[in-house]
């Protein structure tokens, strides 16, 4: 025989829900006689109680006549229900026609299984609603990947869970009561928690049923409510729940640091100057006569988490009792729990890096035991801000192979503006909007992470970046200040300044956040541990925590796949209309940029065919695939202007539209030689040239300009020549011996072989493994918090300004069309010619005296 249900619903002024919510209950797969439904009106004034009554004369329902919130609601349903089991759902969801039926199942299957926990999506179905909780040391839930994606293959497997979510759960009714039922102090916030925590204390289990699905119409209830009164609910709960569940011992450890954290939420929240508390420190206004200027004040949500504890303090004897009770129950160690559900140490509502640097070392100053502490996690979001897709420049590159090097032993995601169009086995892949500065859509995805990895200059863009609650891997493999360098001769010279100035503070922003340093070559490590030096960041305590100083940043180059590619069709020769089969093709793997030099082979190939005819010039691309993520750079019109000029452009010199990125080893495997020039500077001494792997990776030998560490690598072993910069007959000399020698390819194809293996993609990641592996804040983190906060304020100050400097140019120039649309008006013309006429008078005047 099926099992009897008694489903409760808690409703207040939800009549515009009702219909939805309870067409679904009705249209369930499972016997309608063994089913009761019960709507807990909490004294509604929209007329959803005479609605109920005259559509769904099946529902059973309770006026309570007033607001007993949603725990005391539920328990009024819930001592009024006949069923063996309690199926609470919220009434703004709406349940799949399976979800009482896959609910039952499990609890009837696992009788040690008390409680049964839905997967609760948005109204849609597209994104995550609840999937599991996790917990806070101080007693605060958060949703586990709330507002993620809801991808098939993700959560679709049943397994414990700290706690259901209240607004779609079912219970054995005997154990709802025997270990309490909701406490009805709560009201609502966290009661589904400290019930959940219950039952494991008593000796239950609670199950995640993913086949039970329920559709919720998010922040339908709880929103109209103010604010602080939510804030001031949420803390004294999670105090609440603290207080009576923890172990004795655990408890005396843990209550200090909740109180602590409260107060820092409280002060936090309100932004306070601490430093102008402080004895001896210079006042504002006239300390002396008693004339200073006003303090800020603390708002009310600031001050709620203050009257939070303050209020659990005059409650304290009646806490204390229910303490009592649940104690004398207890089956379950703190420890057997918290082993199953480790505490985590984030939470979204309070996104403060300082505050959860502090939190971290509180725990572990005041004697938290192990079991207790907040564990980080593994659990890696990386950052890019190129497209995933067909088409990918370097950073995009990069980001991706970390990502499915890394996913072979962590959990990652990877987000993308748009909507990435690559998969991966294990990687989930994410897309981001843009066009909000605040980045808004990427909040899920930080909020369900417990590591970002993103390029440098990204932190210094997004501003939930810039105060990041979890460690952040900053990457610096590009060293973007150098390439603004190299492109500010073609920048007008008055924005020179704001150039440097922009460079400074974000660098000075980057480096204060970080807890993990990358760079591609330790070349470019040596340049940004001056560069970490000068931010403070190279200390004592870095220095004693590893005087290598490889914990605060190491090398982690661009790689190579770890299979060769392989020849599969013809991209060129013979398929490109001007380019023969027996020609030589020579590869620009990549883009035209401003630190390039393809002038000088312009001019080298131009010797070149004063010798040989058949040689060909392919350029992979001269300008990004997205002009609106990279602009065009001068150096591609310049490019194809030296072509013309010399008659080579689409007879010797081709441009192609971007490679595919699975197509490049196409490519690769048809030219007769890699090449890529640049000119001297700073940017060339430091830069990772990327592209150049491809060719190591393929076996094609390379020319390229001497100078970065790359180019010296491929003279070294063998793979190519290295040439001095600004010298095409050099060039063309390289091109013709190389062409001329027949068994090259072959040889460099086995000189490379020892390093293609060294420098594949999942060798490049073992640094950052190794951080994943012991996850923590860096130990100098709450001092650089306080260079991140001052960084902040100046980067925004910029900001600012240059909104100003734009508006007041675009007023100018307004000003400056309206003063031509004068100059060319009649008034003005009938005034011009007023002084014409008079200056034709004085001409006559002076000639007749």
């Amino acid at each position: 025989m099926d099992a009897s249900i008694s489903i409760v619903i808690v409703n207040l002024n939800g009549k515009p829900l009702l219909a939805d919510c309870l067409g679904a209950l009705t249209g369930q797969d499972y016997p309608q006689d063994r089913v009761e439904i019960i709507l807990v009106d909490n004294g509604s004034t929209d007329g959803s109680v005479m609605f109920v009554r005259e559509t769904s004369p099946r529902v059973r329902v309770l006026e309570a006549g007033r607001n007993l919130g949603f725990a005391g609601g539920n328990n009024l349903g819930a001592r009024a229900a006949t069923g063996e089991y309690l199926a609470l759902i919220n009434n703004d969801a709406r349940a799949d026609s399976h979800w009482l039926r896959a609910l039952v199942e499990t609890l009837e299957a696992e009788p040690d299984v008390a409680c049964a926990a839905s997967k609760i999506l948005d109204r849609e179905g597209r994104t995550i609603d609840f999937v599991g909780p996790a917990m806070n040391l101080y007693g605060r839930a958060l949703q586990v990947d709330e507002g993620l994606p809801a991808i098939p293959g993700t959560h679709d497997e049943p397994r414990e869970l700290l706690a259901p979510c209240g607004g779609a759960m079912m219970i054995r009714r005997d154990v709802f009561w025997e270990v309490g039922g909701f406490d009805e102090d709560y009201v609502a916030y966290f009661e589904d928690l400290d019930l959940g925590w219950r039952l494991w204390l008593y000796g239950y289990r609670v199950l995640f049923v993913p086949q039970a699905i329920v559709y919720h119409r998010q922040h339908q209830t709880g929103s109209g409510f103010p604010v602080e009164q939510r804030y001031a609910l949420s803390e004294a709960n999670a105090l609440r729940t603290v207080i009576k569940n923890y172990e004795e011992d655990h408890l005396r450890a843990v209550l200090p640091f909740c109180l602590f954290m409260g107060v820092k939420r409280s002060l936090d929240q309100a932004s306070l100057d601490r430093d102008s508390y402080k004895m001896l420190r210079p006042m504002p206004g006239d300390a002396q006569a008693g004339v200073l200027e006003p303090e800020p004040r603390m708002t009310r949500v600031a001050t709620s988490f203050l009257v939070a504890i303050d209020q659990v303090a005059d409650e304290m004897d009646r806490l204390l009792e229910k303490r009592q009770r649940i104690q004398a129950a207890r089956v379950r160690s703190d420890e057997e729990i918290f082993r199953r559900f480790p505490m985590r140490p984030d939470n979204w509502l309070f996104p403060w890096r300082r505050y959860h640097v502090v939190q971290d070392q509180l725990a572990k100053e005041l004697g938290v035991p192990d079991v207790l502490q907040p564990q980080h996690g593994s659990r890696l979001l990386i950052i890019t801000h190129e497209a995933i897709g067909p088409r990918m420049a370097g950073p995009g590159i990069r980001a991706w192979e970390l990502a499915c090097a890394l996913s072979e032993q962590f959990d990652v995601t990877l987000v993308a503006p748009g909507e990435p169009a690559r998969s991966h086995p294990g990687l989930r892949v994410g897309g981001y909007e843009t066009d909000d500065p605040c980045y808004p859509s990427l909040d899920p995805y930080i909020n369900s992470a417990e590591v970002v990895l993103a390029m440098g200059s990204l932190f210094a863009k997004i501003p939930r970046l810039q105060d990041l609650d979890k460690p952040a891997i900053v990457d610096l493999y590009d060293p973007f200040e150098l390439e603004k360098l190299a492109q500010s001769p073609t920048v007008e010279e008055q924005y020179h300044v704001n150039i440097d100035v922009e460079s400074v503070s974000h660098l000075r922003l980057e480096g204060a956040i970080g807890d993990f340093f990358l760079c591609a070559n330790e070349r470019q490590r040596d340049f940004w541990l001056g560069t970490l030096l000068a931010a403070g960041r190279v200390n004592a305590v870095t220095y004693g925590q590893d005087p290598t100083l490889r914990k605060l940043i190491d090398v982690v180059p661009f790689g190579i796949p770890s299979k060769p590619p392989e020849k599969r069709l013809a991209v060129l020769k013979g398929t490109h209309p001007a380019i023969d089969p027996a020609d030589k093709v020579l590869l620009w793997n990549g883009g035209l940029w401003q630190w390039f030099d393809p002038l000088t082979l312009i001019d080298a190939l131009a010797e070149v065919l004063h010798v040989r005819d058949d040689v060909k010039l392919f350029f992979a691309a001269g300008h990004h695939f997205d002009p609106g993520m990279v602009p065009e750079m001068p150096i591609y019109a310049q490019t194809l202007a030296h072509c013309r000029e010399l008659d080579l452009l689409d007879r010797h010199v081709f441009f192609g539209d971007w490679i595919p990125y699975d197509e490049r080893g196409e490519y690769l495997l048809e030219a007769d030689l890699g090449v890529s020039v640049h000119r001297p500077g700073v940017e060339s001494d430091f830069a990772s040239r990327t592209r150049l792997l491809d060719c190591i990776w393929a076996g094609l030998p390379i020319i390229s300009t001497a100078g970065d560490p790359i180019s010296d690598m491929i003279a070294r072993h063998g793979l190519g020549r290295a040439v001095p910069p600004k010298r095409p007959d050099l060039v063309a000399e390289a091109i013709l011996a190389m062409l001329s020698d027949d068994g090259l390819r072959d040889r460099v194809a086995e000189a490379g072989l020892p390093l293609r293996a060294e420098m594949t993609w999942a060798r490049a990641v073992e640094p950052i493994a190794a951080f994943l592996e012991q996850v923590a804040f860096a130990p100098d983190a709450l001092a650089a918090s306080r260079t991140a906060a001052q960084a902040r304020r100046t980067v925004t100050q910029m900001e600012r300004l240059e909104t100003r400097a734009r508006q007041l140019e675009q007023e100018r120039n307004r000003l400056m069309e309206h003063l031509d649309e004068i100059r060319q008006g009649r008034v003005m013309r009938l005034l011009n010619a007023v002084d014409d006429f008079r200056a034709r008078l004085r001409g006559r005047k002076s000639r007749s005296q």
